[in-house]
């Protein structure tokens, strides 16, 4: 038997049996993770152990990242410190410098922000459209990524998801879609062909404006293991 949404929601857990047998994933608060010698180090770069340091990864958030990806229907996802961490993330997979984004007008402040002001700074270039008017006459030849709200914030206009995806397809581009107003529940754009899915799980995932945390979703797991130091990071992750 299939898990209706609800069930999925509290059972996604993919707690180990190992060590002290919990009900529920222990809360890991450490920094770094315990190795006995070098050779037990070697072991996490070869990939026969998972965690390192907890910026590269943590039980605990590798849960949280897991279970918003099963929500969304996604084989994969992330944890991250808050919304805005999360969509940057997922634009710095997919573009470089001299690349363009093709963004919605009405997003979020703090990510109008981010792409209006801080991209710049990477030499990547945004334009904020009508994502209701001609969005093909905005693409350009570096044009590497749509980005949009499924529910805009704080407009609430309901995107068009299975156009945007139509025209990403149709000019070989990837598709970005924010889902936190949205949430899983009502929409999963990864189901429609979304490259990548993010929230800021501060909203509505959290519920009680008691937490900052984010999200990410997408096709494939990166990884930390064998060959991929932490200090590749940016070039190793690619999530399309």
């Amino acid at each position: 038997m299939e898990h209706g949404f609800d069930t999925k929601s509290v059972h996604v857990t993919r707690k180990k049996e190992e060590g002290v047998p919990t009900k529920v994933t222990p809360i890991h608060q450490t920094s770094a993770f315990t190795f006995k010698n070098l050779e037990d180090i070697e072991r996490f770069y070869s990939g026969e152990r998972e965690y390192l340091y907890t910026r590269v990864g943590n039980p605990n958030t590798d849960e949280l990242g897991n279970a918003v990806a099963n929500l969304e229907a996604a084989p994969a996802g992330i944890a991250t410190s808050s919304g805005l961490s999360a969509i940057l993330v997922g634009i710095l997979s997919i573009a470089k410098t001299d690349d363009h984004i093709l963004a919605s007008e009405d997003l979020y402040g703090g990510t109008y922000e981010l792409l209006a002001n801080e991209l710049t700074s990477f030499g990547i270039e945004v334009s904020f459209v009508s994502f209701e008017s001609d969005i093909e006459s905005e693409i350009k030849d570096n044009t590497v990524l749509l980005y949009t709200e499924s529910i805009t914030n704080p407009l609430l206009r309901v995107e068009n998801l299975e156009q945007v995806t139509q025209i990403a397809k149709k000019h070989q581009i990837k598709t970005m879609i924010d889902n936190t107003f949205a949430t899983p529940y009502l929409v999963q754009p990864y189901s429609l062909g979304v490259n990548l899915v993010v929230h800021s799980a501060t909203k509505y995932l959290g519920g009680h404006s008691d937490i900052t945390a984010g999200g990410i979703s997408w096709r494939r797991r990166f990884s930390y293991k064998g060959k991929n130091k932490m200090c590749e990071f940016w070039h190793k992750f690619k999530p399309i």
